[in-house]
C-alpha cells in the first residue's frame, strides 16, 4: 500500500447535543412499537449491535438492524446508528411527499460498519424507487468476491430513486478479483423509465477498491441531475468518477444518459489499472471520465498520480458525449495525459459542443508515452479550448492530434511553457510543430495564445497560483459563458480588467470570496423542514470558573450560558460568549450542514451593509468553516479569505455548529465592540436574531474572563516565512552527502522548529514523527526500519495514526496556519506546538523526511529515523 495522504476527506463525527433531543426521548421513550404508526414527524430512532427489533427503537431499547428501521421509518424522523459491525444487506424504500428526509445517521462519536463478510446480495445498501432519504456517516467494507457473473457495489441506487443525500461515508476494501468481474463503491444505476433525480454524493471517503471493468464512483442510464461534490477517492483499480451513457441501461422509452450534473471539488489519485487483471497489465484509466453524457460541468476538481487526468468521450459507436464544461480543475503529475478527449478507435463515439475553460495541465504525461498534455483521439468535433494553462515537461507536446475524424474545433488564448528546458511542441492535424510561431501560423489555431514562463509559486495546499507580472494576469477571454463565476478556490473568476489564464486568479489567495453571496442557492439545495425538537433550557452556572469549551459540536458546555436569540424555524437558537482571546459561538437547529452564514461586527473599518437586519454592518463572515473579511465598499459582495477553520476550529454536523475563532483573527482591540447574527440557506425566516439588530457577544455569565497569556516570542529567533536566513546558526540534523536535501530541528518552550532545504520545489512533503520513543508501536514505514510513526506532517496538515500498526491510517488533527508553515522554492519550514504532540523538554523523538514519495529524497538516508532531543 503506498504511503500518501494527499487530501483524505477524514469521517466527520456527526455529534448531536442531546439536550436539545430530551424531549422527543420522553415522549417515545415508553411507547410501544405498535403504536410506531402514530408517532409524530420528526421522532428519533436507534439501532444498535445490542438491540432488538422487537424494541421500541429508543435510545435505552434500540432496535437491532438498520433493515428493520428503513422498513418503518417515516418521512421527517431519523434513526441514530450506534457504532459496531453490522454484517446486513440493506434495502431503502422511503418515499415522501411531504418533501421530509429520513434520515440514516452516525450516532455522535460513533462510526457504524456495514460489513459484507456475509453479504447475501451484490449491494450492501440499495436505494430502490426512494425519495427524500439522507445516508450519513457510515463506513462500508468487507465485501469481496471473485466471481464474474455478480455485479457489486457498497451504495446502489435504482428504480427511479430521487432527492437523495449520501455523504461523510468511508468505502473500502470492496473487492471482485476475477478478471472479468465488476464492483463499485458507489453506482447510480438508472435502469428505469422514470428517470433517477437530484442525487447528491458529497463528501465521501472511497479508498482501496478492486473494481475490475467498472469504477469507483459511477453515475450511468436514466439520470437526470446529480451533483458529485468534494469527494477522495483513491488506491482504486479502474476509474475514479464516471458519467456514463448509451450502455443500453434502461430500455424501452427513456434517455439512456446521464445529464444534468455537476462533479466539482473532489480529489482523485492514485487510479491505476496496472495490476488490474481486466487490463492485462495496460494503464487505461482516468480520475474523472464522462463516458456519453451530457450537459455536465466538471469543475474545481484535483486529479494527480492516475493514468489519465480527465477523459471525455463514448465507447459507443455514432455516440459522443456532448455539452461537456470541463472548467477550473488542477490536473497535474499523471501517468499520461492530464486531458483525453474522444474514442479509441474510429468505431467508437467521440465527443461534441463541450468547453474546455481555464484548467492548469501541470507536469502530466510522466512515464514520457509520447501522450500530450491534452490529447484527442477520435471523433473529436465542434469543441472549444481556451484560457487553460498547459506546462509540459520532457518529451510531451502540448497538444497531441493525429486523427482525422477530429474537426471544427477552436483553440484560442492558452498559455504554453515548458519546464527543466525541455523542448516545446505540438502535434496538431498529425503535423508536428517544435516552434511556437511554427504552430500557430500553420496550425490556424491559438491565434491569441502565449508561450512564456507563467510565474507559479505554490499554495500551502501544493496548488498553484499566478503572482504579480504573470504573462497569465488578464489574458483570457471571457467569449464563452462557460467560464463561470469562480476559479478553482472560489474566488472571483475575474479580478482585474479580464479573466486571468488557468485555474486560479490572480491575487486569488488573498482575494478568495465565499461561494454564493445572499440571494445565491449553493448547491445541493435541501428543503428546510420544521424543526420537532426543542430548545434545551438555560441553567445557572455551576461555579464560579468558566468552563473549558470542547469545540465538538456538543452543547453540554453551554449549558450555563442564556441564548442570544432564539426562533421555532430551522434554526432554532445562538449563543456565544468571548472568554481570554477567543470568540465561541453555538448555533443549534436542523440541517446545518447546507448553507450557514455568521455575519460578524468588530470595530473595522470596511464593514458590508447586511440586508437581513435593520442598518446593520459586518466586518466578518463565516461561511461553512471559512472566515472572510470584507474588501467592499459597503454594499458590493467583496470578501477575502482569511483562514480555513475547516475540521479545527468548527465542528459542523446536521443539529449544531459549534466554533472558536481566535480574536487576533478577527483584528479586534476592544472586547465590547463584537456583535453576531447567523443565516441559513440565505433565509429571513432561517436567521437569527429575526429581525431588528444582530446580537452583542460579552463575556462568561457573571464571571471574571480569564486572561491568557501572549503567545512567547521564540526564543529561537524562527520566524516562519519561507526564508532560510534565520536558520543560518543551526546545524543540520540530517542531510544528503552531496548537501542536495537537509532538514533542521530545534525548539522552544512551546514550539517544535523544522525546515527542509532542497534544489527542486516538491509538490508534497511529509514530516514522520515518533514521540513515544517506541519503534514497535505506530506505523512501521517500508523507508525505515522500525520506524514506530505516531505522528506525520503533509503539506502543513497534521495527522495522527489511528492503524494497527502496518495499515496506512492516518487520521487529520489540524491544519498549521499562515504563522506556522510556509513553502518557497527550494525552502520549506515549520512550527508545532510541542503540547501538541505530546512531548515537554527532556523528551526525545525521532523524525524522518520524505518529499514526493520519492526514496531518493528522504532523510535520514539510513534505514533508522534521526533523533532528537528536545531542549529545557
Amino acid at each position: 500500500m503506498k504511503e500518501h495522504i494527499d487530501y483524505r476527506i477524514m469521517m466527520r463525527n456527526v455529534k448531536i447535543g442531546f439536550t436539545v433531543l430530551m424531549s422527543i426521548m420522553l415522549l417515545v421513550s415508553n411507547l410501544p412499537a405498535f403504536v410506531k404508526a402514530n408517532a409524530a414527524p420528526g421522532a428519533i430512532y436507534y439501532v444498535a449491535p445490542w438491540g432488538s427489533d422487537a424494541n421500541t427503537g429508543i435510545e435505552a431499547s434500540p432496535w437491532r438492524t438498520i433493515q428493520h428501521a428503513a422498513g418503518v421509518l417515516r418521512p421527517g424522523e431519523t434513526v441514530f446508528v450506534r457504532g459496531g459491525i453490522y454484517k446486513e444487506n440493506i434495502t431503502i424504500k422511503s418515499f415522501s411527499d411531504s418533501g421530509d428526509y429520513v434520515t440514516f445517521q452516525a450516532y455522535p462519536g460513533e462510526t457504524p460498519v456495514i460489513s459484507g463478510a456475509e453479504s447475501r446480495s451484490s449491494s450492501l445498501v440499495q436505494f430502490y424507487g426512494a425519495s427524500h432519504v439522507i445516508f450519513d456517516g457510515f463506513e462500508l467494507t468487507e465485501f469481496r468476491v471473485a466471481d464474474r457473473s455478480k455485479y457489486i457495489s457498497a451504495i446502489k441506487v435504482v428504480e427511479g430513486s430521487s432527492n437523495l443525500i449520501l455523504q461523510n461515508n468511508r468505502i473500502h476494501n470492496i473487492a471482485n478479483t476475477d478478471a472479468n468481474g465488476n464492483a463499485n463503491g458507489i453506482v447510480v444505476y438508472g435502469n428505469s423509465g422514470t428517470p433517477i433525480r437530484n442525487v447528491t454524493i458529497s463528501n465521501n471517503y472511497l479508498h482501496d477498491l478492486t473494481l475490475g471493468s467498472s469504477e469507483a464512483l459511477t453515475i450511468v442510464g436514466n439520470v437526470d441531475g446529480f451533483h458529485v461534490n468534494r469527494n477522495v477517492i483513491e488506491r482504486v483499480n479502474n476509474i475514479g468518477i464516471d458519467v456514463a451513457g448509451f450502455y443500453g441501461t434502461c430500455s424501452g422509452n427513456c434517455v439512456d444518459q446521464a445529464r444534468n450534473g455537476v462533479v466539482a471539488g473532489n480529489k482523485v489519485s492514485y487510479v491505476d489499472t496496472i495490476h488490474n487483471p481486466a487490463y492485462r497489465g495496460h494503464r487505461a484509466a482516468a480520475g474523472i471520465y464522462v463516458d456519453g453524457g451530457t450537459n455536465t460541468v466538471i469543475e474545481g476538481n484535483e486529479v494527480f498520480s492516475s493514468n489519465y487526468g480527465i477523459e471525455i468521450a463514448s465507447e459507443r459507436g455514432g455516440a459522443a458525449a456532448s455539452m461537456i464544461t470541463v472548467r477550473n480543475n488542477y490536473i497535474h503529475d499523471n501517468h499520461m495525459s492530464g486531458l483525453i478527449m474522444g474514442g479509441s478507435s474510429s468505431d467508437n463515439g467521440g465527443v461534441r459542443d463541450s468547453a474546455i475553460l481555464n484548467n492548469t495541465f501541470y507536469r502530466n504525461n510522466q512515464l514520457r508515452t509520447g501522450d500530450g498534455e491534452i490529447t484527442f483521439q477520435h471523433h473529436v468535433q465542434n469543441n472549444v479550448i481556451v484560457n487553460n494553462l498547459v506546462i509540459a515537461g520532457k518529451d510531451t507536446p502540448f497538444i497531441f492530434d493525429n486523427r482525422s475524424t477530429s474537426m471544427n474545433n477552436i483553440l484560442d488564448n492558452n498559455l504554453y511553457f515548458t519546464e527543466n528546458e525541455a523542448s516545446p511542441s505540438w502535434r496538431y492535424g498529425n503535423v508536428v510543430y517544435n516552434s511556437f510561431d511554427s504552430y500557430r501560423q500553420s496550425a490556424n489555431q491559438d491565434p491569441n495564445a502565449k508561450y512564456a514562463d507563467p510565474m507559479l509559486r505554490l499554495l500551502v495546499d501544493g496548488r498553484p497560483e499566478l503572482i504579480a507580472g504573470s504573462p497569465a494576469i488578464d489574458a483570457g477571454t471571457q467569449l464563452y459563458s462557460q467560464v463561470g463565476t469562480s476559479d478553482l478556490i472560489a474566488s472571483s473568476r475575474v479580478i482585474g480588467q479580464a479573466i486571468d489564464i488557468g485555474a486560479i486568479e490572480y491575487a486569488a489567495s488573498t482575494s478568495e470570496s465565499p461561494i454564493t453571496p445572499p440571494g445565491e442557492p449553493e448547491l445541493p439545495t435541501v428543503p428546510p423542514r420544521e424543526p420537532e425538537l426543542p430548545t434545551a433550557p438555560s441553567e445557572e452556572p455551576e461555579s464560579s470558573t468558566p468552563p473549558l469549551f470542547i469545540i465538538d459540536g456538543l452543547i453540554e458546555d453551554w449549558r450555563q450560558y442564556a441564548s442570544l436569540a432564539t426562533s421555532d424555524s430551522n434554526v432554532k437558537e445562538l449563543k456565544g460568549a468571548v472568554i481570554g482571546e477567543t470568540l465561541y459561538v453555538l448555533i443549534t437547529g436542523q440541517l446545518l450542514k447546507e448553507k450557514g452564514q455568521l455575519y460578524i461586527r468588530t470595530e473595522g473599518a470596511d464593514s458590508f451593509a447586511v440586508p437581513f437586519w435593520s442598518n446593520q454592518q459586518a466586518n466578518y463572515l463565516l461561511e461553512n468553516g471559512i472566515l472572510y473579511r470584507y474588501a467592499g465598499s459597503g454594499k458590493d459582495w467583496s470578501w477575502r479569505q482569511v483562514k480555513d477553520y475547516r475540521n479545527y476550529e468548527v465542528a459542523l454536523n446536521h443539529a449544531a455548529i459549534e466554533m472558536a475563532i481566535p480574536l487576533t483573527d478577527l483584528n479586534v482591540h476592544d472586547k465590547r465592540s463584537i456583535a453576531v447574527g447567523y443565516v441559513w440557506k440565505d433565509s429571513k425566516r432561517d436567521q437569527l436574531p429575526l429581525g431588528g439588530s444582530m446580537v452583542a457577544v460579552s463575556g462568561a455569565p457573571d464571571l471574571p474572563q480569564p486572561t491568557q497569556e501572549a503567545t512567547p516570542t521564540p526564543s529561537v529567533g524562527i520566524h516562519i516565512d519561507g526564508r532560510a536566513d534565520d536558520w543560518k546558526p543551526f546545524q543540520a540534523l540530517t542531510a544528503k552527502a552531496d548537501q542536495s536535501l537537509a532538514a533542521y530541528v530545534t525548539n522552544d518552550s512551546e514550539f517544535l522548529f523544522i525546515a527542509i532545504r532542497t534544489n527542486g520545489t516538491p509538490k508534497k512533503n511529509q514530516i514522520y514523527i515518533n514521540t513515544d520513543n517506541d519503534s514497535t508501536s505506530g506505523y512501521q514505514s517500508s523507508r525505515w526500519k522500525k520506524s514506530g510513526i505516531d505522528d506525520l506532517i503533509e503539506n502543513g496538515a497534521m495527522y495522527r495514526y489511528q492503524g494497527d500498526n502496518k495499515s496506512w491510517d492516518f487520521r487529520k488533527r489540524s491544519s498549521l496556519d499562515n504563522a506556522s508553515y510556509a513553502n518557497s522554492p527550494g525552502f520549506i519550514e515549520m512550527r508545532v506546538r510541542l503540547e501538541e504532540l505530546g512531548i515537554g523538554p527532556g523528551g526525545t523523538i525521532a523524525i524522518g523526511v520524505m518529499l514526493d514519495d520519492q526514496k531518493t529524497l528522504k532523510l535520514p538516508e539510513v534505514e533508522a529515523l534521526v533523533e532528537y532531543k528536545i531542549t529545557k
